[in-house]
């Protein structure tokens, strides 16, 4: 009897001490969470450019997702995933627009005509200019195999802002500062996860094959290879 009475005992200890260690480390999740919802909290000026960015992008979430990892990196907040960052943007904008009154609010903020937050306005609008030109560059290495040269992303990136009203539309950055337009598309493709790649234009031809022409060509040499060049990738 004492025996089993000590087996008990010694079990039930053994659970109260798992337990204790237990509620000890879900205290500190739940402090780490609260501290990362109060960091990642979407309000103010922050909160208005996520809203109109989301609007300027017809409800895509990239450039505001984009966006607020770029302010989480700058203030040094814990990071988070990039399905949590797109669920805040999305709440952001449902409790934007949750009843009349929410949602005249909201169509007055994102008005281009009369924006009612300039500053806020001023952000969204270069970042979602930036993030078309993302698109571009996507859809040039993608869909139609062609080189997105610096020069060629600038030029989009001044065709998508000549598109935008006079009171809102961004100065051009111009080709003329080399260096400075060196930095922003190095940020740009920082940003957006982008890499500097080569783009394959033809496949290498086997030795045998070369050599086969050569012959055939009566001893001419007949060379092939790889081309390959620069490209902005996102």
């Amino acid at each position: 009897m004492a025996g089993r009475l000590a087996e008990i005992a010694a079990r039930r200890a053994e659970l109260a001490s798992a337990r204790a260690e237990l509620r000890a480390e879900r205290r500190q999740e739940r402090a780490a969470e609260a501290k990362t919802a109060r960091q990642w909290a979407i309000v103010g000026s922050l909160r208005n450019v996520v809203l109109i960015l989301y609007d300027l992008a017809q409800g895509n979430v990239e450039p505001a997702i984009a966006y607020l990892e770029g302010v989480a990196r700058q203030r040094r907040w814990p990071p988070r995933s990039e399905s949590d960052v797109r669920t805040l943007v999305e709440d952001v904008y449902l409790e934007a627009t949750a009843d009349a009154a929410e949602q005249q609010a909201f169509i007055a903020l994102t008005s281009l005509d009369e924006p009612i937050d300039k500053a806020s306005m001023d952000v969204a609008i270069r970042r979602y200019a930036e993030w078309r030109v993302v698109v571009w560059t996507r859809d040039q290495n993608e869909n139609v195999g062609q080189v997105g040269s610096a020069s060629q992303m600038l030029d989009e990136l001044d065709r998508v802002q000549a598109a935008l009203p006079p009171n809102v539309r961004p100065q051009s950055r111009g080709a003329s500062d080399v260096g400075r337009n060196r930095k922003w598309l190095s940020r740009l493709r920082a940003r957006y996860r982008g890499r500097v790649g080569k783009l394959k234009v033809r496949d290498v031809i086997p030795q045998e094959v070369m050599l086969a022409k050569a012959r055939g060509a009566r001893g001419m040499a007949c060379r092939a290879g790889r081309a390959g060049a620069l490209r902005a990738e996102f």
